[in-house]
């Protein structure tokens, strides 16, 4: 059976809520009124894909979206910026989990290969 989407995920442009839906996100409450497109993998971490200050909205195809790989248990976390949004989603499960705060710019390496690496090297290094 097809999941149907709630009032907010209906609001979501199509271009934007079908692959984040396809790929396991929903859209979860951070508080304040905050809304992002999240995931829990089964190691226990979340992934949560979010559109500049909107959220869960925008272009899929700008260099806005962001991915952020965390463990509820930690106050570390990895995130790499300005990707598009299909960038974003297939690194959601391969980012690294960081003990600390780690934020990659992906349009300062040559490519998102190169974001993804310099993020596995920054977690391994970590002490």
């Amino acid at each position: 059976m097809k999941k149907r989407p709630s009032g907010l995920e209906r609001r979501i442009s199509s271009p934007v809520r079908t692959p984040l839906v396809a790929a396991g996100f929903g859209l979860g409450n951070t508080g304040g009124g905050l809304h992002l497109w999240g995931i829990r993998i089964p190691d226990g971490t979340d992934v949560l894909v979010a559109f500049g200050d909107n959220g869960t909205d925008g272009d899929p195809d700008a260099q806005e979206w962001s991915v952020r790989r965390s463990h509820p248990s930690s106050t570390g976390f990895m995130l790499i910026e300005n990707l598009r949004l299909a960038d974003a989603i297939s690194l959601a499960k391969r980012l690294p989990v960081s003990r600390q705060e780690i934020k990659i710019d992906a349009r300062e390496h040559a490519g998102v290969d190169k974001a993804l690496e310099t993020a596995r090297s920054l977690a391994t290094g970590e002490g």
